[in-house]
Order: structure tokens, then sequence, then C-alpha cells
């Protein structure tokens, strides 16, 4: 590959625009590129129970964990020093989601402990839909998201 980039380099385009290249194009050295190696892993399940009636309707009970973490190692000409970072977060779930053909109802929850922030997030789910017409639904929903950032070189 380097023996065809540089005979592009010395007889094409850009031989033309900025001069015959000095040396080889792919002698890049350790100053411009890095090495990033990571490693990510992840497990989990979940359980669904369906009740004939909780309450005050039929109901599809839902809950879950989430293990997820990644390894991460970066060495960069750009940066004096290299990266290393070990991420790792536990997650439960629950939800309850009460339904019939007309109506549903949609409660739950989800707790996440991640090792890089000190306290567990909740993020709380509220959904509720009406069955106007058949196929036709009307839905009201309400959840939130986050992401949590990566590495700030």
């Amino acid at each position: 590959m380097c023996n065809f980039l540089n005979k592009v380099a010395k007889e094409g385009l850009f031989k033309r625009i900025v001069g015959p290249p000095k040396e080889s194009v792919c002698d890049f050295g350790k100053n411009t590129f890095g090495e990033t190696t990571e490693l990510t892993y992840q497990i989990g399940g979940h359980y669904i129970h369906s009740f004939d009636r909780l309450w005050f309707m039929p109901a599809d009970l839902t809950m879950g964990i989430e293990f997820n973490g990644s390894n991460l190692e970066d060495e960069s000409g750009y940066r004096k020093n290299p990266i290393s970072q070990r991420t790792k977060n536990l997650g439960f779930f629950l939800q309850n989601e009460w339904k019939t053909h007309k109506w549903s109802l949609l409660l739950g929850g989800r707790v996440d402990k991640h090792n890089l922030v000190k306290n567990a997030i909740f993020v709380p789910r509220v959904n509720v839909r009406y069955n106007t017409i058949e196929g036709i639904n009307l839905r009201a929903s309400s959840d939130f998201y986050y992401k949590l950032g990566n590495v700030i070189p």
C-alpha cells in the first residue's frame, strides 16, 4: 500500500500542487497518529409478568438489570500523557403498563450508578395512550435522557 501511495504522491496531482514529497508518505511517525484500544462489555436481563388485573386494569410488569463497562487506553502524539479510563455502569429498571383495547398507562423508572458520577441517576417515565379509532392512537409521554461524556483530552 505504501508503494502505491508513494507513487501517487510522486507522480500524480499531489506532485503538481505541492511538489514532490521529501520522504515516504507512509512515514508518519508517532507524532502524527496515536493508538487507541478499547474493550467494552455488557450483560443484562429482564423479566415480564402479566397480570389479569393489577389494581384497576390488566397489566404487564417489566423489571431488569444491566451492567456495562469499558476499558480505554489512548496514546496520541498530540498529548503528552496517555489516557487510561475504566468505566462501569450498573442499572436497574422497573415499569408497569396497564392496558386495555382503548387505554394504556405506563409508569416506570430507571436507576443507574456510574463509577465516574458521585450519585446514582434516577430517570422517571410516564406514558398515556388512547386509541380513538382502529389504528389511530393519541399518546402523551414524558421521560428523560442522559448521556455521560467521554474522555476529555
